[in-house]
């Protein structure tokens, strides 16, 4: 993006605001201070990674705080832990407390990297919480900082704080695949103050300083895991002295964060810790949500970083962490990159949670068997689960590298002969324990005889459904059945087309992944029909958030969501016309909830089990990607398909 050139910016228009309106004001950009130009800076080289969804809050940020180039005015709470001064602004004229930069947790420096959390200490003089606190190491972004474990607080200013005047809290897990982004991504401005709810942002550490697992208790690994449940017990402890109700609190997040919601929402530790959760484009569920390969992806880390040591039995794993936290930020970045082959297509995510034993304890799916019933949070919550139209977007940034070796072109759509040789016979190697009888059959559901760009369509589709829709589906499937009418359950598509992301190609159809992020934050929306999308996709998030619902039952006249069940499988289509459908992609799901399993085939049943719980390093023997080769890793392309007449 130009940063000299004009932009629209969107406000809600406080006239208008009864009606759920919000207004597009063009103007010429304002002149930023240094941080703001920072700040802009680094969101655009995190989007250029793909892994971040939510440049337009930064974007949009001045709108929405008239006069942030100036003077801001502040304000200062008494918390259990010590004073705290953050900034007002105003925003459709209501003053917005905004509490930036809390710490929730020690710095992880020194012996506290690869370990879990330590409790933030009390303090004695009033803790400046104007500024944002520095986003975790990542690749590709400046201004990072090891010492990143911090919080942002959004909330609409009162008078004063009692029991009954609390406002439900909605904590955000952000996205970015476990390697990037951070709290400061999503600005809940907007969201606070439509919603009426207080908004809490976090960071949680990312790459190998979060996730680094040998399986054993030299790093158990799970530290960013732990890093969020120590930020949710934080607002549980503290938040009622910002006006947040600590017995109300919702955590919801996208992508890794989607992932990261439904997996707190299994572990046992975290029983009566929250109340309701929103899973956006992600679930514990997801097939990409546990590192398959930890030791194996540790132990090239530690080559790379010149701290292998080797054994009869493997790698010395205690060496190796003593010796990583020797070694500089930058040097665990560099060796965290190199350990994944830039001659592959990471269909596997490296860098993950694991089951560490304690706070994921078990294979995910024996979290969710009887045995768990009582023990976890899962079945004692609400849930909100959705996607986007087109979540196999994902699929076309690995494929592009190939496309010359392959014989083929992106922009004119996916040839039928790449997805039966090369995608699904990839797929089923790194999920399916390289199953031919699971290749053939993702080739039979998602051919296309309608020529290459029909094809690329169904390939995001196939993708899409594999990665995102069936764990969400099968998500709700388990919580009514889990709970029946005990409990509350949503479900929601996203599928309009964002016209400020465009599409990456002419065939391309749908919102991608994370294109809904903005519309739930209220931010960087195109014109009115857009503007009136985010507003009620806002008031349904905090609605859930208050009622467990996303209706209010004080306003029957707006949309009313249909509660997901299992004769109806009703879901809310988050179109510019909102609407209720019934049993989200029918016959695909039935192929993805009946056929697939029934081949009993997916590794997921695998993954590995700490040793210390009795189990031992387990390694994929079918690898970690696809390797840069016409054949996707030696595949035969003898194999018959359909044709589409296409290159």
């Amino acid at each position: 993006m130009d940063e000299d050139n004009n932009f629209s910016y969107v406000r809600f228009d406080s006239k208008k605001e009864e009606s759920g309106i919000i207004t597009r004001t063009q103007q010429t950009k304002p002149r930023t201070s240094r941080r703001t130009s920072v700040c802009l800076t680094v969101t655009f080289v995190l989007v250029i990674m793909a892994f971040a969804t939510c440049l337009a809050v930064f974007l949009g940020l001045c709108v929405f705080t008239p006069g942030c180039e100036g003077q801001a005015q502040s304000v200062t709470l008494r918390t259990p832990l010590g004073d705290v001064t953050g900034r007002v602004r105003t925003v459709l004229n209501r003053n917005v407390n905004q509490f930036l930069g809390v710490p929730y947790a020690q710095p992880p420096l020194n012996q506290l990297r690869f370990r879990n959390p330590v409790a933030v200490r009390p303090w004695s003089t009033p803790l400046d919480a104007s500024r944002f606190g520095p986003a975790c190491p990542q690749p590709g972004w400046a201004g990072t900082d090891e010492d990143c474990l911090y919080l942002n607080i959004y909330v609409t200013a009162n008078d004063t704080f009692n029991s009954s005047g609390l406002k439900p809290v909605m904590i955000w897990i952000h996205g970015g695949g476990f390697v990037a982004g951070s709290g400061r991504g999503s600005d809940g401005t907007l969201l606070a103050v439509r919603g009426d709810v207080v908004v809490v942002t976090i960071n949680y550490r990312l790459g190998m300083l979060g996730w680094l697992s040998t399986l054993d208790q030299a790093s158990p690994g799970n530290y960013g895991l732990w890093d969020q449940k120590m930020a949710i017990h934080f607002v549980r402890d503290n938040i009622a002295a910002f006006g947040g109700d600590p017995n109300q609190i919702t955590i919801f997040g996208e992508s890794g964060g989607g992932y990261t919601v439904g997996l707190l929402s299994l572990c046992p530790l975290n029983n009566g810790l929250f109340q309701r959760a929103i899973m956006q484009s992600g679930s514990a569920l997801n097939r990409r949500t546990i590192a398959l390969d930890p030791v194996g992806f540790a132990q090239r880390f530690a080559g790379n970083l010149g701290c292998l040591r080797r054994t009869q039995t493997g790698f010395d794993s205690q060496y190796l962490v003593q010796c990583a936290r020797q070694r500089p930020v930058a040097d665990i970045l560099a060796a965290s990159g190199a350990a994944t082959s830039r001659d592959t297509v990471a269909w596997l995510l490296n860098i993950a949670p694991v089951i560490d034993g304690e706070l994921i304890p078990t294979h995910v799916r024996n979290l969710l068997g009887p045995q768990y019933s009582n023990r976890v949070p899962f079945w004692n919550i609400d849930v909100m689960v959705g996607t986007t139209s087109a979540e196999g977007n994902l699929l076309l940034g690995p494929l592009r590298p190939f496309q010359r070796a392959l014989g083929f072109n992106l922009a004119n759509g996916i040839p039928t002969r790449v997805l039966c040789t090369n995608i699904t016979t990839a797929l089923a190697r790194d999920y399916f324990r390289g199953s031919e009888q699971v290749s053939d059959a993702l080739c039979r559901q998602y051919s296309s005889r309608q020529g290459d760009q029909a094809q690329g369509r169904q390939a995001v589709d196939m993708y899409g459904d594999m990665m995102f829709v069936s764990a969400a589906v099968e998500t709700l499937r388990l919580h009514v059945n889990g709970t029946g009418n005990q409990r509350r359950h949503f479900q929601y598509l996203f599928s309009h087309t964002p016209r400020s992301r465009g599409t990456p190609y002419n065939w391309f159809r749908g919102a991608g992944h994370g294109a809904e992020v903005n519309f739930v934050f209220g931010m960087f929306v195109a014109d009115q029909a857009e503007a009136r999308l985010s507003g009620a996709m806002i008031d349904g998030w905090s609605n859930f958030a208050k009622f467990g619902n996303p209706n209010d039952p004080q306003n029957p006249n707006a949309f009313q969501w249909p509660e997901y069940d299992l004769v109806n499988r009703s879901y809310t289509d988050l179109d510019l016309v909102i609407s209720a459908q019934r049993d989200i992609y029918s016959q695909r799901m039935q192929f993805w909830m009946d056929t697939i399993p029934n081949m009993d085939t997916e590794i997921i049943h695998a993954t590995p089990i700490p040793q210390f719980l009795g189990g031992g390093s387990f390694a994929t023997p079918w690898g970690f990607g696809i390797r840069r080769d016409t054949t996707f890793g030696g595949v035969s392309q003898d194999r018959s398909y359909p044709t589409t007449g296409g290159s």
